[in-house]
């Protein structure tokens, strides 16, 4: 005799994301658990344990070989969201924008704020750098 099916509440969930540009996918693995909430009812909770592909899925074409210390900040970044550490992530996404509004589009060397400031209107990959630029770099750090 086999016991009957009983489906595990606990075991882990796959989510599966298609970017609407590069038409990738990723999947993220989490637990979504649920807890009661002062005999009121549940609430669900989603816990992210790893995302597949994870190594080189944060290769983009757009970002340019030179200097490579963008691209390398930029694999950090993904790398650190990917094993949850969304502070190390901002932090090191902060970093790669320092390195574009100083090594492409030739800012002086200044605090963050600074330097967004300055390369609106700077010219580079035929394209302008819009004010929106800026006060989206803003944001990031």
């Amino acid at each position: 005799m086999y016991a009957s099916f009983s489906p595990d509440d606990d075991a882990p969930v796959t989510y599966t994301f298609r970017c609407p540009v590069g038409h990738a996918f990723k999947q993220w693995i989490l637990y979504d658990l649920k807890f009661n909430v002062n005999k009121s009812g549940y609430i669900t909770r989603y816990f992210r344990v790893t995302s597949a592909p994870n190594d080189g899925s944060e290769e983009i074409v757009e970002l340019p070989e030179d200097p490579p210390s963008l691209r390398t900040a930029y694999r950090q970044a993904i790398r650190a969201m990917d094993a949850n550490a969304n502070l190390a992530a901002a932090a090191i996404f902060r970093r790669a924008l320092q390195i574009v509004t100083r090594d492409l589009l030739g800012a002086k060397p200044a605090n963050l704020a600074k330097e967004l400031r300055e390369v609106v209107d700077t010219q580079y990959n035929g394209g302008t750098v819009t004010a929106n630029f800026a006060d989206i770099g803003y944001i990031v750090k």
